[in-house]
């Protein structure tokens, strides 16, 4: 008999939690899949992942910020378990499920990284961050009651399974699905293409970044072009920076095909697509020691301590003085994560 599963999530079209959804649905054999989710999901995905029903929450754009579209998302969770039922529950967000159904189904809770996590993080002095972090101290208190009222507990980083202290918890870390295939690059110019993926959101760093483009850009570094994938806004105009807002998943990854360095200066990650995402395509990674940044990375050449610029323009200034040494150090870590690629099967957390 086929088992209703709800899938609880933010997004399925972007970011990390999206991504991961659309390597572990096709593995749930003989279920009938929902979703209900802050942003809406197309007719081709539906047919793609062979969705039974999507529950959209339809937020107007003129209420669609942070913190607001959360609130709002958190209310309608609250009607929506009124008067639905499933079999399974994987909720990969703070919303509150009522006792009934928590004893009706099982309630798997999907965690990518805890509020706590925000809240405890580096980042610059400045009243938004401390806006924000009181924001996910609030919201941390969510995420232990949904520890405490989980059937079980999935946990898709290394870090943010070693923050929770239950017993009925798993790791199912987000590895490529693919092994990745090394190629040596054959760069016929002295031009160095540098990228920066990220979405308007205070703790992905982008001021960070800026000031390292300032001050290369002072030094006078003719053969520097950066990119920028997400936003389509910064401080001051650049003359060797492209700025290309949002992009498809096909068009980001044909920015890193002509890429030679990844950078990810967040002030909070778990387990990022993106870094996958910059190694399949070759490119070398400097990227910030948080969440599982670092060990996705492996050499400490790759990752500089998170919030301080120094560190992050010493390590830059190396990998740029050393670039056909880096490109070759990338296939011994490429050679590691092969070991570990998989798509996990989450039917027995449910059929136990």
């Amino acid at each position: 008999m086929k088992k209703d599963i709800l899938f609880v999530t933010n997004t399925f079209n972007s970011g990390g939690i999206g991504k991961y959804l659309q390597k572990i649905i096709p593995t749930l054999h003989n279920s009938n899949i929902f979703i209900l989710s802050r942003d809406n999901i197309s007719e081709n995905d539906k047919k793609k992942y062979n969705i039974s029903k999507c529950f959209n929450v339809k937020i107007p754009k003129y209420l669609s910020f942070w913190p607001l579209k959360e609130i709002i998302f958190f209310l309608y969770g609250l009607d929506f378990f009124k008067d639905k039922k499933f079999d399974v529950v994987f909720c990969n967000y703070p919303l509150f499920i009522p006792k009934k159904m928590r004893k009706d189904s099982v309630i798997i809770q999907v965690f990518h990284s805890l509020h706590k996590q925000y809240f405890n993080s580096s980042t610059p002095k400045r009243m938004i961050f401390l806006f924000l972090k009181i924001c996910h101290f609030f919201l941390s208190l969510l995420d232990n009651w949904r520890i405490k009222n989980a059937s079980k507990i999935v946990c898709i980083s290394n870090d943010c399974f070693n923050l929770i202290n239950k017993k009925e918890k798993f790791l199912y870390p987000n590895y490529p699905e693919k092994k990745i295939l090394y190629e040596l690059s054959k760069k016929k110019n002295n031009q160095i293409n540098v990228l920066f993926v990220g979405r308007d959101d205070p703790f992905k760093g982008k001021d960070l970044f800026e000031k390292l483009i300032s001050t290369i850009n002072k030094e006078g570094y003719k053969n520097i072009k950066f990119k920028i994938v997400g936003s389509n806004k910064l401080k001051k105009k650049y003359p060797n920076v492209s700025l290309e807002g949002f992009l498809t998943f096909e068009e980001t990854m044909n920015a890193f095909s002509n890429s030679d360095i990844f950078i990810s200066t967040s002030y909070i990650e778990n387990m990022p697509n993106v870094i996958w995402e910059a190694l399949e395509k070759n490119v070398i990674p400097l990227v910030s020691d948080v969440g599982d940044c670092k060990k996705m990375v492996y050499s400490k050449e790759f990752f500089f301590k998170s919030n301080n610029f120094d560190d992050l323009y010493k390590k830059f200034k190396f990998i740029i003085k050393n670039l056909s040494k880096n490109r070759i150090k990338l296939k011994s870590i490429i050679s590691k994560i092969n070991k570990k690629t998989s798509t996990k099967d989450l039917s027995n957390l449910y059929n136990e």
